[in-house]
């Protein structure tokens, strides 16, 4: 069956752009246990890790209680800063504030990206991640007294029974659900309004303004989140539509007393360390193939490829304590280690790109057997805190040894995050789409090649969590010496690509630590490109390729590296060094410790017919919900646009669109954009915490 496969992309106006980053590590397995991470915003000290294990334990005994045993927690990660930080589903501030989410009300937003748990100061307790992993993870609503929120003037509509208020009301300590025969008691037929006496106990409805408060689609006095989204039904009801393979609602009201084998959750701490990256790059036959075949100047896709590695390695090494770590697997039919999975020193980056240039091409391609020669290089290095992370590039189809999915799952198993990157047209898509997809990976498609040392630059921000402030961006300049064939290959390239220019515009975020921007070479003879460029600050910096001390220059592509940069938009011009047309691709990326706009589409991999759920989120500090929009577009595979609209849901203040118009099998590219006011202000934070508004 034809399947269609999605590509993430986002930009942002006011903040910084986005990327395209893997789901949440959250989910409810057949078992009954709940998996997720929490990521600390800051350093965590000795004090604040006791702490949070105290409270997940705490949460874990809550929501085991409140299913009469049926969820429990089971591993939890730890991590801190970048590390992770896109896969977590709980984000720990250091500042005070209240907490808040937003959450789909089916539960599929535990493990989407963007979807998390804001936590604050003052307000970690296990009855608060408790309650709001009842709205991420179960889809509930709230049923404490906020119906102004919701429309209602008055009252509450809870839940009683011996054991007190449940989970999703009133506080966030409690330990029951609702079910339907104590689910909003307050119900009448209209005819007469209950009395305050009436309601005593149950939340206060006065009778001028009963008809206010009649909900006329469930037949009761109530207006509720839960109901209001879930059209009346209890939490327990809901728990049992969202998770009928672990659910299984009581008979009657649910049991009072805590059950016994909660159990202890496996907290594992990952709050330190730095990046394990291993290369994988198909040095098959097929690989020697020229970017433009017709071309004899033309470079090849192994040359590309080296190129990428290359740029990978300038941007990692010496960067970070501690040392990022990384190595290299050469293939074809045969696997070789060419260097282990150890630490990247500055000194170590020209030796290491070398050993690079010396790959030769061979035979055929065994893409899992060179996953497997990875195993035991990852075995032998210490995990805590690491993001483990390979990047696999190929051309072709696995065509010998070992399979690629029990190889692939094998890595997934070690905590590997395997991001693919198919070349050229004959390279296994499919394969390599379900590959990155189970991982927590994406797929970077580079159908020319040329595009390699660009999508590596990439790589190397989204496979830390971090953004791209100018997504991989195609420019171009006609030079003053250009003749019929430097003309013809000109408009060729312009032909279905987006709009060519030679300035591009990018926002640079207050306290970036560094911004580093690529050129890289999209023509592919790379011995006429001499791109030249400005680039310019929203200070009046300037800097061009003259600056040496701020460059690194290869043949395939320039790095720019700057310290500490100015907040604000940045300007970068091209022009030609030769007079001949100059092409390229430009992405910038700067570091900062806050990701910006999250996007996810679920599910990744469709057959036609199907629909997907796009879902974006934006964050500076802590979530942004009001005057923030959102629009975007998805690129089919014949080069093709079809707008996508975002909309709000009003209760769980989720933000998503939806997408079904697919005319081809391939790979779609969804492009999400996301405006920033000026007055944008945080997600609030729900009442019944302590703490100030965020």
């Amino acid at each position: 069956m034809k399947r269609v496969i999605f590509l993430l992309l986002g930009m942002m106006a006011l903040l910084c752009a986005a990327h395209p980053l893997k789901a949440g590590t959250g989910r409810i397995n057949a078992d009954g246990t709940m998996d997720f991470s929490v990521n600390f915003r800051y350093p965590p000290t000795a004090a604040d890790i006791t702490n949070m294990r105290a409270m997940l334990q705490q949460a874990n005994n809550i929501i085991c209680d409140a299913t009469d045993g049926q969820l429990r927690f089971g591993t939890i990660r730890l991590t801190a800063g970048g590390a992770h930080e896109d896969e977590a589903d709980i984000w720990v501030y250091a500042e005070g504030g209240r907490s808040a989410v937003s959450f789909y009300d089916n539960g599929a937003s535990f493990g989407t990206l963007g979807h998390h748990i804001t936590l604050f100061q003052g307000g970690i307790t296990g009855g608060t991640i408790a309650h709001e992993l009842a709205h991420l993870a179960f889809g509930l609503g709230d049923e404490y007294n906020e119906q102004c929120r919701w429309g209602g003037p008055c009252g509450i509509g809870p839940c009683f029974d011996a054991a007190g208020p449940n989970l999703m009301m009133q506080s966030g300590d409690q330990s029951e659900f609702c079910v339907a025969a104590n689910h909003d008691p307050l119900q009448g037929n209209n005819d007469g309004c209950p009395t305050v006496e009436t309601c005593a106990g149950k939340g206060v409805c006065a009778a001028d303004n009963c008809d206010l408060n009649w909900n006329s689609t469930t037949n009761r006095f109530e207006a509720t989140q839960q109901s209001l989204m879930h059209g009346g039904l209890s939490a327990w009801a809901t728990l049992d539509q969202n998770n009928p393979a672990q659910i299984t609602p009581p008979a009657g009201l649910p049991n009072n007393n805590p059950p016994a084998g909660c159990g202890v959750p496996n907290i594992i701490e990952d709050v330190n360390g730095s990046d394990q990256v291993m290369l994988f790059i198909d040095r098959s036959g097929s690989m020697g193939s020229r970017i433009n075949s017709g071309d004899p100047d033309s470079q090849t896709r192994l040359d590309f490829a080296k190129a990428a590695a290359r740029a990978l390695i300038d941007l990692r090494a010496g960067n970070g304590m501690p040392l990022p770590q990384m190595g290299l697997v050469a293939f074809d039919q045969n696997p070789v280690l060419i260097r282990n999975l150890i630490d990247l020193p500055l000194a170590d980056r020209d030796p290491f790109k070398t050993q690079v240039d010396n790959l030769m091409l061979g035979g055929t391609t065994a893409i899992g057997t060179a996953l497997n020669a990875a195993i035991f290089p990852f075995q032998d290095v210490e995990t805590a805190g690491r993001t483990r992370t390979a990047f696999l590039l190929s051309d072709g189809q696995n065509n010998t040894g070992v399979d690629p999915e029990t190889a692939a799952q094998t890595l997934r198993d070690m905590g590997v995050r395997i991001f693919t990157i198919p070349v050229g047209d004959a390279a296994d898509r499919s394969l390599l789409a379900d590959i990155a997809s189970t991982s927590g990976g994406v797929m970077m498609d580079a159908p020319i090649g040329d595009e390699l040392p660009a999508i590596y630059f990439e790589l190397a921000a989204r496979s830390r969590g971090e953004s791209l402030n100018l997504p991989r961006t195609p420019m171009a300049v006609r030079g003053r010496k250009s003749g019929k064939d430097d003309v013809e290959i000109f408009n060729n390239i312009q032909q279905g690509a987006l709009p060519l220019a030679d300035t591009v515009g990018f926002q640079v975020e207050p306290f970036s630590n560094r911004l580093d921007v690529i050129l890289s070479t999209r023509h592919s003879r790379v011995n006429t490109w001499r791109p030249n460029f400005t680039l310019r600050g929203p200070n009046g910096e300037q800097f061009t390729q003259n600056d040496k001390d701020a460059l690194s220059v290869d043949p395939f592509y320039i790095l720019i590296r700057l310290d500490n940069p100015a907040a604000g938009r940045w300007v970068l011009e091209l022009s030609s060094g030769n007079g001949l047309s100059q092409y390229t691709y430009v992405a910038a990326h700067a570091e900062n410790p806050m990701p910006d706009l999250m996007v996810d589409a679920c599910p990744r991999i469709v057959n036609p017919g199907q629909e997907v759920r796009i879902s974006a989120n934006t964050t500076f500090g802590a979530t942004l919900e009001e005057g923030v929009t959102y629009s975007g577009r998805v690129k089919r595979p014949d080069g093709s646009f079809v707008p996508v609209t975002f909309t709000k849901d009003p209760y769980t203040r989720a933000i998503s669109a939806t997408f079904n118009q697919f005319n081809a099998n391939g790979v779609y590219e969804v492009q999400v954009r996301t405006d920033v006011a000026a007055g944008a202000t945080l997600m609030p934070g729900e009442s019944i915490f302590s703490g100030p508004e965020t």
